[in-house]
């Protein structure tokens, strides 16, 4: 029975995401997890979270297996075992952790399951940021940006202070669930149990909470997203920059064989001018359109300004290689280049690599793809660049699903974020999508435009309340026009960053405390709460 709670619970947190993205399931997925690590002793409690673990990843990473047989054409059994090695075992050796801290720390206490489980799962959340092999996907509040008045409450706290209201609310279904349910059947004497456990300060606490976590959220996502369509709407009326996003849905090896490079410069330059009109634009382009380093020169880039025209920039992903006699000498950067109608040329290299495709942190299973560099540089441009309309905070691919990456842009001065990205890696999987959700996140957390140009999809403008004004469809050749503004007021998040997962830290460090000096006094119970 343990086992089939271990796998509902997998099977509500996969479901909750895209695609069915059902995100109201996120509010009880882990419930079923926790009932069940709930007075278990810790070896079988570390064999279920670990089963978990491998479930949840395989779940939530399985567009990883298309992206290495379909796309760089490994062997099936090269491709298992590099899941198996670098994404499900870290995976499990994560949530390994989690669980020796929930039986340390386990006690059926109301402070247990709204503050020190919740603040153990994001702890978790926040180290799959730090780790170097690892892309920090699937955090559990990504899963309620469909219920968009819910996750506003991101410009105070950020992606671990949504997941952490959501956990609260599942670690106080499984308390409620815990104290009421699991007598009822049980004999008279435990029924009368539990109506003196109704009539408690802990239970009413508990029920209270409940509310609050929910409830809370909402009424102020209302009143932010009221609130931000008043200022946006009154800005507009004095008018915006147009946005031209061009999604030329060019197919990766096709991309890297080495041929066509002209070819697609043509369609992408004809497909943008096709949108081209009086006043100023901003027109954006994926990552690495600009594939060539031999022919990116300044007789190049000269005749880009003349297309782009005096009061308009172009933001376009590209390559670019270090100086031969210089310090980076065969050094190969993924960037992204600010071409300015007035003649200003700004580049930004990446800086976050992706794991064992743009960079190698432990072995090399996948070999090489097409013509792309075996390994890029990580870069040291500002990732904020100021232009002749304004500040962009630009970031390429899965730089996205790092919110302190992305708030850096902003504390240095972005009115407008932009993401180039490539997503034909991941086939119609649910990663494009997760993407996306990614970076309307970022858009609530900074309160900030984000102009999203994928190579396949999905091409997006998104408003600073995480609201798609204007998207492309998967795998179509695209384009879509909308309006935006550049914005200097810094949220809470922007200014503050991280502080839920300091609280987090400060929470479990006292709980450890509290255990710890009971554990001294002799008949006291051993956990903390």
């Amino acid at each position: 029975m343990k086992t089939v709670f271990i796998l509902l619970s997998v099977l509500l947190y996969a479901a909750s995401f895209p695609k069915p993205a059902w995100w109201w399931f996120s509010f009880i997925a882990l419930i079923p997890l926790f009932l069940t690590l709930e007075r278990t002793r810790l070896t079988k409690t570390l064999g279920l979270m670990t089963l978990w673990a491998a479930a949840h990843a395989a779940a939530m990473g399985y567009w990883l297996f298309f992206a290495l047989v379909a796309q760089y054409e490994v062997a099936v059994p090269t491709a298992v075992l590099f899941i198996c090695l670098f994404m499900v075992l870290p995976v499990c050796i994560l949530y390994f952790l989690f669980a020796l801290g929930f039986h340390f720390f386990y006690r059926n206490s109301l402070v247990f399951y709204a503050l020190v489980l919740p603040s153990l799962w994001v702890m978790i959340d926040f180290a799959k940021s730090r780790i170097p092999f690892l892309i920090p996907w699937g955090d559990i509040g990504y899963a309620a940006v469909a219920f968009l008045p819910y996750v506003q409450v991101a410009d105070t706290g950020g992606i671990y202070g949504v997941s952490f209201l959501i956990v609260t609310v599942n670690g106080l279904g499984a308390y409620l669930f815990r104290s009421t349910w699991g007598a009822i059947g049980a004999g008279e004497r435990r029924r009368k149990k539990v109506n003196q456990l109704k009539r408690s300060p802990a239970f009413g606490a508990a029920i209270c909470l409940l509310i609050l976590a929910i409830l809370g959220p909402v009424a102020y996502g209302g009143y932010r997203i009221e609130q931000i369509d008043g200022m946006v709407s009154g800005a507009k009326s004095a008018g915006g920059i147009r946005a031209v996003i061009v999604q030329g849905n060019f197919r990766s090896s096709d991309r890297w064989s080495g041929m066509g490079f002209s070819n697609r410069l043509k369609s992408y330059l004809e497909m943008s001018r096709e949108a081209l009109g009086d006043g100023p634009r901003v027109t954006v382009w994926p990552e690495t359109v600009l594939n060539a380093s031999d022919v990116l020169d300044d007789s190049f880039f000269m005749q880009m300004m003349q297309w782009v025209g005096s009061d308009s920039l172009l933001i376009t992903g590209g390559v670019h290689s270090g100086a031969a006699d210089g310090p980076d000498a065969g050094s190969v950067y993924n960037s992204a280049y600010l071409i300015s109608g007035q003649g200003r040329l700004l580049r930004y290299d990446k800086q976050i690599l992706l794991p064992y495709a743009e960079a190698v942190p432990i072995i090399d299973l996948l070999g090489r793809y097409y013509t792309a560099p075996e390994n890029f540089r990580s870069g040291r441009t500002p990732s904020c660049m100021q232009t002749p309309l304004g500040a962009f905070g630009t970031s390429i691919c899965l730089e996205i699903l790092y919110p302190e990456f992305i708030r850096k842009t902003v504390n240095q001065g972005a009115e407008v974020l932009v993401n180039l990205s490539n997503d034909a890696w991941f086939g119609r999987s649910a990663m494009p999508y997760l993407h996306l959700d990614a970076a309307r996140m970022r858009a609530i957390e900074n309160r900030r435009y984000l102009l999203r140009a994928a190579n396949s999809g999905i091409s997006a403008l998104i408003g600073p309340d995480g609201r798609v004004m204007e998207k492309t469809g998967l795998f179509e050749r695209q384009r879509i026009n909308g309006r935006f503004l550049p914005i200097q007021q810094a949220t809470v998040y922007s200014r503050f960053g991280e502080w839920v997962i300091l609280l987090a830290a400060g929470i479990i460090a006292l709980s450890a405390t509290i255990r710890a000096a009971r554990s001294m006094v002799p008949n006291s119970p051993g956990a903390a709460g």
